[in-house]
């Protein structure tokens, strides 16, 4: 895997690939207290890196209900994106083996570029972010195709967004050692792969207008969603963070800081405790830093029908604290890792696809959701702010910036045949 141009021709090449990459990586992850080191400190009440970049961890608190909330603060937007290339009436993806310490399976596929602006700026002192400037400026044979943003996890980051950016290329360019061009044929048999595809990568998969890339005709069917969906949507936004506040670490109730991390007094919900990585096949071979614990398994589940000829899909407005807005588009039912899944939810649907994810490991660790599509009958009693959409809706909402959640985006990395349906008849 010197310099050359490595296609994942077949799937068994594609999980191959990635397993030799988390062997070259030499990877290690212990435990460490606050004290043993030096990268992060406690400082204005959060948890923060010496150079001021990457994250903060910090307190937030309700002014009205006085609810608490740990979270991590990273208001800057972090940037995503996919190099695509077409070549014999393919479309082909150079997608990154991403070792993380938080990863369950220790990697995963990510997109091309994953990193935030400390990453890309080097505040690390380590390599370049790989393939950054195709992304960043000019280049005669890259065009940007397309670009988006939307929301991160809203109940564990406090006003995050990512940036989510496509750039076409006309020749399979070089890959480095962790870099191999997938085409979206195997990428769509891994879909339902347990902890195989990370939420930035599906993300990225779904929001993408594959009819369009491959030029095929979108074709737009009758809309099953009432009118006043999209009103709902505009008028539950409240103006910025609504009534939540950013509260130093030291002012919190329900957690402390002790050398061991952040902890939660009654040893539930979330926690924050330091690691040592090491990782040779990252911008840096070694580091320290702050993942966050949930508790127990969180779960994401999307119902789907069939009514009137068409598919549709069952989602909801839910309220996130940590976002912009607060309103925000989910899948049928959203239970994040550490809270309670009512009995209602766990109605035995008939499961038609399922798949294992844990989020980002380089921000959390084993915090993972199990995501089920599922078929039920025609009829069924919704609430208030549930609504059926056809798969035209769907697309047409995963595209639009800061409306979705990540969990239905990552979900809908199922469908992506369903809502571009020329472009994978």
């Amino acid at each position: 895997m010197n310099s050359a141009v490595v296609v994942a021709k077949t799937l068994s090449i594609f999980e191959n690939f990635l397993i030799d990459v988390i062997a070259q990586s030499n990877f290690e992850l212990s435990e460490v207290n606050i004290s043993s080191q030096d990268e992060w400190k406690i400082e204005d009440g959060a948890l923060a890196h010496k150079s001021g970049g990457f994250f903060q961890v910090c307190g937030l608190t309700n002014q009205v209900t006085q609810k608490e909330e740990l979270v991590l603060f990273q208001p800057q937007s972090a940037l995503t994106g996919l190099v695509l290339c077409q070549k014999e009436n393919t479309a082909f993806i150079l997608l990154q083996a991403r070792a993380e310490p938080g990863n369950i399976g220790v990697g995963q596929y990510g997109p091309t570029i994953q990193s935030t602006a400390a990453n890309y700026l080097r505040m690390h002192g380590g390599k370049a972010t790989s393939y950054f400037e195709l992304f960043s400026g000019f280049r005669a044979k890259a065009r940007l195709i397309d670009t988006t943003m939307q929301f991160d996890l809203g109940k564990r980051y406090f006003q995050k967004s990512k940036s989510l950016m496509y750039v076409e290329v006309d020749e399979l360019i070089e890959t480095d050692p962790n870099m191999i061009w997938v085409p979206l044929s195997v990428i769509q048999a891994s879909l339902a792969k347990d902890n195989f595809l990370n939420p930035d990568l599906r993300s990225l998969l779904c929001v993408f207008n594959w009819n369009k890339f491959l030029g095929c005709p979108d074709i737009e069917t009758s809309s099953s969603a009432p009118i006043d969906f999209l009103t709902r949507i505009l008028h539950g936004k409240e103006f910025g963070c609504g009534s939540w506040n950013t509260l130093p670490l030291n002012q919190l109730n329900n957690w402390e800081v002790t050398d061991a991390g952040i902890l939660n007094k009654d040893n539930s919900d979330v926690s924050v405790k330091l690691f040592q990585t090491v990782c040779k096949t990252r911008e840096v071979s070694q580091w320290v830093q702050p993942l966050m614990i949930g508790s127990g398994q969180g779960l994401v589940k999307l119902l789907m029908r069939q009514h009137n000829g068409e598919t549709e899909f069952l989602l909801s407005l839910q309220k996130e604290f940590g976002i912009s807005g607060q309103q925000t588009i989910t899948p049928t039912y959203l239970i994040y890792p550490g809270e309670k899944v009512k009995p209602e939810i766990m109605t035995n649907n008939n499961v038609v696809a399922e798949f294992f994810q844990s989020e980002e490991g380089g921000r959390f660790i084993a915090h993972e959701s199990v995501y089920q599509l599922c078929l039920i009958e025609d009829e069924m009693l919704i609430q208030d702010n549930q609504y059926w959409v056809n798969a035209y809706t769907l697309k047409k909402l995963l595209s639009t910036s800061n409306n979705v959640s990540i969990q239905l985006r990552c979900i809908s990395s199922l469908l992506i045949d369903i809502i571009n349906p020329e472009a994978f008849c």
